[in-house]
């Protein structure tokens, strides 16, 4: 059947490895064939070349996502220190889930330079069992990281929506989130007794439960989370009391989780496409790809929103001049009179009878009260947070760290109230 196969290939002899390593038809029938044919231990000792066709790939895809992830990673928690001077319970989180995906990248790309990637008959003899005892640790690395960056992005939603219900759906899909973790993650260590086999296959007698089973059960739960972590949102952010361009910004930063849960359906169908095999070198590179892109968009999508006081410093001018053609017609509506007073009818607008005006259309506060006459304020307290994408909501203003400052306005001066005159009848 390898005759065959490499009949069947139609490459020209002078680039046969360049062209053999690129067709992936041939590539699984070459795999089909050896696997149905030998056993196992006869696999191990044939060499059909030493090309390195998926090494390469899972060391670009990790170099790249650090290179993304890890400066996004570091901005917020500088943004978070200097704006709100402490870090929250999701930053923390993002901490621990950034230090899984150094940990879970390193892992991949020293397996990848030891021969990940390459047809399992073809890694070196010294190598091969080493190549699998890391897959296992990466495997382990990805279940915690996959449970501790979702959990970061709800702490985000905890953060920022005060709606009691809400919080309460929040908390249940972190506990769902809690026991998918822990649950699978002891499958996956103790998958096979001794533990050991798992990456020795020289040792017949093991035990190992339905790991294909364990897989496809884990696989679905965590898009069904994802999903679900999409969603929640949705509804909160439309009701905030912001304008309709930053819901559509805001929606647009927790739509990278939906990229995040197309990286897991398509993580999912290489799971199930090499569900058996003996060739895990090779077949399982794209589970490793898909792997960390989507713990890769996770933990951009929790990162993201937390550095909108960076972007207002970095473009002042685009924010200033939004903010400049936001405000002009508000100002001119609601802060200044449109009408004259109609106890000063020749007096130009903006002065009122008592005093001038100031920018406001408010009575200046310096302006001397007369006799019997009362000056009228208001107290405007005013609160915002640091560090998020969304207002706050009064509920939280403890929990989320909001500063505040209060204004005295003053509304106007009220002239002095004419007394009632009696007459003798």
């Amino acid at each position: 059947c390898i005759t065959n196969a490499f009949a069947k290939l139609s490459c020209n002899s002078s680039a046969i490895t360049l062209c053999a390593c690129a067709n992936v038809a041939f590539q699984a029938g070459l795999s089909k064939c050896i696997q149905e044919s030998c056993v196992f231990a006869d696999q191990v000792g044939e060499c059909l070349g030493k090309k390195y066709c998926g090494s390469e790939e899972v060391k670009r895809i990790n170099i790249i996502g650090f290179a993304l992830v890890l400066p996004v990673v570091a901005l917020r928690l500088y943004t978070r220190k200097v704006h709100s001077k402490m870090l929250l319970m999701d930053d923390y989180a993002t901490i621990l889930a950034a230090i899984l995906l150094v940990a879970f990248g390193a892992i991949s790309i020293h397996n990848a330079s030891l021969g990940f990637g390459m047809h399992y008959w073809t890694v070196p003899v010294d190598k091969r069992t080493l190549t699998l005892k890391l897959f296992y640790i990466s495997s382990i690395f990805y279940m915690i990281l996959l449970i501790v960056g979702k959990l970061s992005i709800l702490l985000v939603y905890l953060r920022i929506f005060p709606n009691r219900d809400f919080r309460r759906a929040v908390y249940a899909l972190a506990l769902i989130l809690i026991f998918h973790g822990a649950i699978f993650c002891l499958l996956t260590i103790f998958q096979c007794l001794p533990v050991d086999s798992i990456w020795d296959r020289s040792m017949e007698s093991k035990k190992c439960i339905n790991t294909n089973a364990i897989v496809y059960s884990s696989g679905i739960l965590s898009i069904l989370e994802d999903f679900a972590i999409l969603v929640m949102p949705v509804r909160q952010t439309w009701q905030l009391n912001i304008n309709r361009k930053k819901r559509f910004l805001i929606l647009a930063l927790f739509s990278i989780g939906f990229f995040a849960c197309i990286t897991s359906m398509v993580r999912m169908k290489y799971v199930v496409q090499y569900s058996a095999t003996f060739d895990a070198t090779w077949d399982n590179v794209d589970i490793v790809v898909w792997s960390a892109v989507e713990q890769f968009s996770a933990i951009l999508c929790a990162s993201l929103p937390a550095l909108r006081p960076l972007f207002i410093a970095i473009v002042p001018n685009f924010i200033r001049k939004q903010r400049n053609v936001e405000g002009q017609g508000t100002e001119q509506s609601t802060m200044q009179p449109q009408t004259r007073p109609k106890d000063a009818p020749g007096r130009p607008m903006g002065q009122h009878e008592m005093g001038p005006w100031n920018q406001y259309g408010l009575p200046d506060e310096d302006e001397n009260l007369g006799n019997g006459e009362i000056r009228v304020t208001t107290t405007i307290d005013v609160r915002w947070e640091s560090g998020t994408w969304l207002e706050g909501d009064s509920q939280q203003d403890e929990e989320v760290g909001f500063q505040s400052k209060t204004f005295q306005a003053p509304l106007q001066a009220a002239p002095k109230a004419p007394l009632p005159v009696y007459s003798k009848d």
